[in-house]
Formats: structure tokens, C-alpha cells, sequence
């Protein structure tokens, strides 16, 4: 059989080589994927998909669209573990790859191509999202395949082209808001993109057109999305006690900021375009500066990468992710232009035991190993707590499925001012998450059973532990 136009100038070798690295990509997305419990977020996902009205009352609960948890709905329906709900991330992370590659080859640079597809194949920022029961694995897919379209649409005159950009847009709209950040990226850098690729009217209309019906359908969202940004859910952002820093807000603080940006950005590319087209000479002085350019590209991506790595700084982390698509292309020409193959295999093989970390190591909260503890230990009669309050997600009805009973600790029962919350003799597991962010909330429900109960047993797992109690007489 012929070989698909893109593949015919495409060497042996690196079809071998591409082959590899989906091999790569897929043993990092799919290998023991149900390894480590479920964490927070998962479990929140969870226990917040069935009670969803998403069609009349859109997602009034959570801070994300809907799209995914149609998804997660129908997985539910299928099947109820950890493996198979994560298994839609695992897949749209590993198509990401192809998608990658294939912008590569529609640039006409296979070189690149390859480099850009190892690098987001083997990048533990992808591959953590990947492999999580979250949103953000699938939007990443959409990121990548706007991303194509987007410059398909600069490069080719067709119509299939500005219907994609426009389908894979809305797709990651109502999968992930972070979305916004890539949609304003593009609408500021079309207009250079399309000068510099000869100002042609007609894929001017195409992409106005596209853009008009992302926006018109996504406004159709917008009323319901109203009633999330009424929630008075906080975001830490960033929280930093050492160095004063705390970056917190809502979703409507979030918003408005994303929007002021937004509308800075796409300022900015219009302005950029207009003095590129009243001042060519400068395309000139740019080109000079390449080699500067490559070198500060290769550097701050090798330092995002090792970022990547972090499991903690989520929101940041997130944000990252949807311009990670951009950040892998960029740095891919930098490293062909740079031209220095011995730079690119330490790149990769740094890139590939941190991916490999991120992927088998335990970054968060081992809830499935607490409750498999107590249930070994448990007896009938004992109580779980579970700080803070909102922890106890991972005991309903998921991992402890009901057999003891648990109260999540408000801080207010936990005085000396008030009457007991826990019954003298009780035997108790006290259930707290250890780390900074929670430590105002944890502190006075572990000080009061310090001090009106007799410590048992301790065991620490995974930023979590789990301390057995008996309440003193």
C-alpha cells in the first residue's frame, strides 16, 4: 500500500525513532496505572459526578466545565476503579504525542517533529496529568490539536482547517478553562502569523469566522458558568508563609484577572503586528538575534521541565499545562536550530527519569493504604476523623465503603470551651493531612486528642496520618 502523504518524506529511520517514543510515551501513561489510590482531587471528581445536573444547572459545584464529567459519567457506568477512570487521561496524553508530532510534520520539519514529540512524550508534567482522573489530561489533547489547527490554518487554505481550529478550541473550553489562556495566545499571534504568511483575505475571513462561532457557542455556557463564579471557594494559587507570599483568590477573582491579562496579551500581538508591518526592517534585526533566542529558549525549558516535576504548586502547574503544547514546539526548533545533538540526549534522558518518577512514584495522599490500615486494625465500635473536615471525600463510600463510621472534624468542636466531641473510652483513628496548607486546620483536632487521649498506634503514610486513639475516662 502507498504511504499517507505524510509519512512519504519521512526517512525509515524516523518512523523507528517515532515508533520508539510512542512506545515510550505509552509505558509512562499506561503502566501500572492504578498503582497509587486515588488523591484528593480524584476522589473529589468522584463524589461530585453523579449528583450533576450538567445539562440544566451546568457544574454549579465544581470550578471546571462539563465536558469531562459527561465523560467520567460514562466510565462510571461502566466500570468503578482507579485503572480504568484514569484510562481516558492515559489515552488522550498519549494521543497529545502523535498530535505533537504531526504539527511537526506539518511544519515540513520531521527533525523537529521527532524532538518535539519525545519532549512532550517523556515531559512529567504531561505525564502526571496523564495519568490522573482529572480534566486536564484530556484537555491537553485539545490544547495540541488546536495548536495544529491553528497553525494549519496560517500555513494551508482550507476550510476543514478553520472548522478544526474552531471544534478542538470549544473542545478545550468545555474541558478545562485554563483554555482561555491558549485562545487568547492565538487570537494575539494570528495576525503577525498571517501578515507574515502574505496577508491573504480569504484566510483572514476563514479564521474571523472560526473565531466568531468559538465565541458565540461559548457564550451559550456563559450563564451557567455564572453560577460557579458565585462560589466562595479560595484557590491558593501560591502560598509561600517563609517568603510572605500568598496568592489566593476565587474563581470570579481568577476570572477577571484572566481576562484582564487576556485582553493585554492580545493587545500586545496586535500592536507587535502593526509596527512588524510599518517597520519590516526590524523581521531583519530579529533574525541576527536568533541564536541568542535558542539558547534562552533551550535553557528556561529545560528549567520548566525540572519544574514539571514538582507534584506540588498545582494551580501554577495547571496553567503551565496549557501552554505546554507551545512551550514543546518552541523549544523542539530551538534545539534543531541550536543543532547540537549531545544537548538534546541529556534533555531527553533527564526529561525521562523524572517522567519516570513523576510516573511510579506516590506524590499525593495514599488514601486506599489508610484504609486498608484501619480495616486490618479496625475494630466494632471505633470512630474515624478525618482532618480537615473536607477529607473525609475519600471515605465516602470509596475506599473505607462505609464499614466504620466517620465524622469530618470541625475546628470548633476541638476547644476546651465546649462540650466533648468524642465520648470518654472511645477508640479512635484520627485521619489528618500533614502538610503546610493544612496545618491551621489540623492543629487544634490533633491538640485536643494530645490532650484528652491516650495515643495507641501511629503510622505515616504518604503525606497522611493515622493515629489510634483511646478517649481517657
Amino acid at each position: 500500500m502507498p504511504l499517507p502523504n505524510h509519512l512519504k518524506a519521512i526517512r525509515q529511520n524516523d518512523l523507528a525513532l517515532l515508533f520508539i517514543i510512542l512506545l515510550l510515551g505509552a509505558a509512562l501513561r499506561f503502566i501500572a496505572l492504578g498503582s497509587w489510590s486515588f488523591w484528593t482531587d480524584e476522589l473529589y471528581t468522584w463524589r461530585l459526578t453523579p449528583q450533576l445536573r450538567i445539562l440544566t444547572q451546568g457544574v454549579p459545584d465544581d470550578q471546571h466545565p462539563p465536558l469531562y464529567y459527561l465523560l467520567f459519567h460514562i466510565m462510571l457506568q461502566i466500570r468503578d476503579n482507579d485503572a480504568w477512570l484514569r484510562l481516558p487521561s492515559a489515552l488522550a496524553g498519549w494521543l497529545a504525542v502523535v498530535g505533537m508530532w504531526r504539527t511537526g510534520i506539518l511544519l515540513q520539519r520531521p527533525k523537529l517533529a521527532l524532538i518535539a514529540a519525545a519532549l512532550l512524550a517523556l515531559s512529567p508534567l504531561h505525564v502526571w496529568y496523564s495519568r490522573e482522573a482529572r480534566m486536564y489530561g484530556l484537555a491537553s489533547l485539545f490544547w495540541v490539536l488546536s495548536l495544529y489547527y491553528f497553525i494549519a490554518s496560517i500555513r494551508r487554505d482550507a476550510w476543514i482547517d478553520a472548522f478544526g481550529l474552531a471544534a478542538t478550541t470549544l473542545l478545550g473550553l468545555f474541558t478545562a478553562y485554563p483554555t482561555l489562556g491558549l485562545w487568547g495566545m492565538q487570537l494575539s499571534l494570528f495576525w503577525l502569523c498571517w501578515h507574515l504568511a502574505g496577508r491573504q483575505i480569504g484566510r483572514l475571513i476563514r479564521w474571523l469566522l472560526a473565531q466568531l462561532f468559538v465565541g458565540a457557542t461559548f457564550a451559550l455556557w456563559w450563564p451557567l458558568m455564572q453560577q460557579q463564579l458565585q462560589r466562595g471557594l479560595t484557590f491558593n494559587w501560591l502560598i509561600l508563609p517563609r517568603f510572605g507570599i500568598d496568592l489566593s483568590g476565587t474563581l470570579a477573582d481568577t476570572l477577571a484577572l484572566a481576562l484582564a491579562a487576556g485582553a493585554m496579551i492580545v493587545l500586545s500581538g496586535v500592536l507587535l503586528w502593526l509596527v512588524v508591518w510599518w517597520q519590516p526592517r526590524l523581521l531583519t534585526l530579529a533574525h541576527t538575534l536568533l541564536p541568542f533566542i535558542a539558547i534562552a529558549i533551550t535553557l528556561t525549558f529545560i528549567l520548566a521541565t525540572i519544574g514539571g516535576a514538582i507534584p506540588r504548586g498545582l494551580s501554577i502547574r495547571r496553567q503551565l499545562l496549557v501552554f505546554w503544547p507551545v512551550a514543546v514546539l518552541v523549544a523542539a526548533w530551538a534545539l534543531a536550530y541550536v543543532r547540537k545533538e549531545w544537548l538534546v540526549g541529556v534533555i531527553i534522558v533527564m526529561s525521562l527519569l523524572l517522567a519516570g518518577i513523576t510516573a511510579w512514584g506516590r506524590p499525593f495522599e495514599d488514601w486506599r493504604g489508610i484504609a486498608q490500615h484501619i480495616d486490618a486494625h479496625g475494630q466494632a465500635g471505633d470512630i474515624i476523623v478525618l482532618t480537615p473536615g473536607w477529607a473525609r471525600m475519600a471515605f465516602d463510600r470509596y475506599y473505607a465503603n462505609g464499614r466504620f463510621p466517620y465524622q469530618g472534624a470541625n475546628n470548633n468542636d476541638y476547644t476546651d470551651n465546649e462540650a466533648a466531641p468524642i465520648p470518654p473510652g472511645q477508640r479512635v483513628w484520627l485521619v489528618w493531612i500533614n502538610t503546610n496548607t493544612t496545618d491551621a486546620q489540623t492543629d487544634p483536632v490533633t491538640a485536643w486528642f494530645s490532650a484528652h487521649a491516650d495515643s495507641l498506634t501511629r503510622r505515616d503514610f504518604r503525606h497522611l496520618t493515622v493515629l489510634e486513639y483511646q478517649t481517657r475516662r
